[in-house]
């Protein structure tokens, strides 16, 4: 299933001054606030007109914001319900428990880590990227 979270946060690393990545950097503020605005709001907030922001979501291949609005709060809703389903280990958080997960993985592939700090130290840079995409939508 396509994240169109993902796709809107992309839009917004964009060309700061397109009207595109000033939509899409606001939609993903208030997306991590658990928040989608209403196309009035939104507009009035980007200094927009309400077409738009239509039009923004025609690039994306959506018929318009509120189709938009439909698959933002399905994407907020499946990450919460994802989140309710983390287990509960009293006396351990749940930061623990992500990473002694981690800690396992790695564990479990000592060599291939070994062949990935060796890079890291070879070349001295490194990029996070953050990807929504790892959290299943199904």
């Amino acid at each position: 299933m396509i994240s169109y979270y993902e796709i809107i946060e992309n839009i917004s690393k964009g060309d700061k001054n397109s009207n595109n990545a000033l939509i899409a950097k606001n939609i993903v503020e208030n997306f991590l606030k658990g928040v989608v605005l209403p196309q009035n709001e939104l507009a009035i907030k980007c200094y927009l007109s309400k077409s738009s922001i239509t039009k923004f979501c025609k690039k994306i291949n959506l018929d318009g914001y509120r189709k938009l609005t439909y698959h933002l709060k399905n994407e907020i809703e499946k990450f919460l319900e994802h989140n309710n389903n983390i287990p509960k280990v009293e006396g351990i958080s749940y930061c623990e428990l992500y990473f002694y997960g981690i800690k396992e993985i790695i564990d479990n592939n000592i060599d291939f880590m070994q062949e990935i700090i060796n890079k890291i130290n070879e070349y001295r840079k490194i990029t996070i990227v953050f990807s929504y995409s790892l959290f299943s939508y199904e």
